[in-house]
């Protein structure tokens, strides 16, 4: 539930002590800490700065075990998508009584106390605040803990803690926001709120994308913000589908930000998609789709996607690669693909033709 500053202040005064989850330099750069310290009146505080750049098995075993020593009577975290899931998953395995194995098998404790928690976010991206999973990574390989319980109880925005983001984590999330949304809208687990919320998430991507990196974009990022919010509301319900399963071997092979990650193969996947859903008479609404997304037609809203992917690329650290390693990132990108990501998608895809899909988009990103 989104909370206003004044409904903050007062669960903070309530609290006998606080565990602060934060990020290792963005909690200072984007106003968060300060904004803490002047809100929080006890002296019982304690924090913990997340060191991993993904959430990480064994930092949310050890953040699971101070959590379990301090004994927080609320827990707030400060930060991006790896934050939020970090202290999502150890508040979850702390009072599960079980390992995370285990945990990620589905079994559960039924009778587990669930601490109360806040998330600040300083991205527009993950729309994790919304959500009742976390990604995990162990050995490299992702994971997702889900659990109904997960889901944080308040969450609070303000657009000004996003300003000193650099140009590429302000544009890396907002396209994972705005991939999120069009994703959650075209599953095969789609609800008509979940359409609602992905709907409403498009729209304010579009509105905003082009003022992101002005000057005075304090309202943009706050829309930003809600977009993103409105994309976590949208996949808590349907989960994501093929760009997302795609993105994170991607990601982690090429060391780029995972919502331009998503985006390497996003356009591609979109047409495709959207193209055979049309043949075969899928009922995926696609006129609104385009409507959401400003544009008349598959083309438009196909070239809409590159024009962003083109100019988003300028700000990214982007590796050379020849057409050789492009071909097998592609195959490996098309093994790894988890299945169940695939299974929600509208349209069956191939390997083969994930391959293909794949090997379309880093050629225009990396050879263009």
């Amino acid at each position: 539930m989104q909370i206003s500053y004044e409904k903050l202040a007062e669960i903070l005064d309530s609290q006998s002590s606080l565990l602060v989850v934060h990020g290792e330099s963005s909690y200072s750069l984007s106003g968060v800490e300060a904004f803490l310290k002047k809100l929080v009146k006890i002296n019982k505080i304690h924090s913990w700065a997340v060191k991993s750049k993904d959430p990480d098995s064994k930092e949310i075993e050890d953040l699971s075990s101070f959590i379990k020593k301090v004994k927080p009577s609320l827990i707030i975290s400060c930060g991006g998508g790896t934050v939020i899931d970090t202290a999502k998953a150890s508040s979850f395995l702390s009072r599960q009584g079980l390992d995370l194995l285990t945990l990620l098998e589905g079994k559960r404790n039924k009778f587990s106390r669930k601490v109360e928690e806040i998330v600040i976010p300083t991205t527009c991206g993950t729309g994790s605040e919304s959500t009742h999973f976390a990604v995990i990574y162990i050995n490299n390989i992702k994971h997702s803990l889900a659990d109904e319980s997960m889901k944080p109880q308040y969450f609070y925005l303000d657009g000004s803690f996003l300003i000193n983001l650099s140009p590429k984590h302000i544009l890396s999330s907002g396209l994972d926001a705005f991939s999120q949304s069009i994703e959650s809208f075209w599953a095969k687990s789609s609800t008509d709120e979940s359409k609602l919320m992905s709907s409403e998430g498009m729209g304010l991507f579009v509105e905003n994308y082009n003022s992101l990196l002005k000057a005075d974009n304090l309202l943009a990022l706050g829309s930003m913000l809600i977009c993103a919010n409105k994309a976590g509301q949208a996949i808590n319900i349907t989960k994501t589908t093929a760009p997302h399963a795609i993105s994170y071997y991607l990601s982690k092979k090429l060391n780029l930000p995972h919502g331009f990650s998503v985006f390497l193969t996003l356009p591609e996947i979109f047409q495709f998609t959207l193209s055979e859903a049309s043949i075969k008479k899928n009922k995926l609404d696609v006129e609104r789709i385009y409507r959401c997304m400003g544009c008349k037609d598959l083309d438009g809203a196909t070239y809409l996607l590159k024009e962003i992917r083109k100019q988003a690329a300028l700000y990214m650290e982007i590796p050379s690669l020849s057409t050789r390693e492009i071909e097998e990132l592609s195959f490996n990108a098309s093994q790894s693909v988890n299945e169940e990501r695939l299974f929600n998608h509208p349209i069956r895809l191939s390997k083969e033709e994930i391959f293909e899909l794949t090997y379309l988009g880093l050629r225009e990103v990396f050879l263009s």
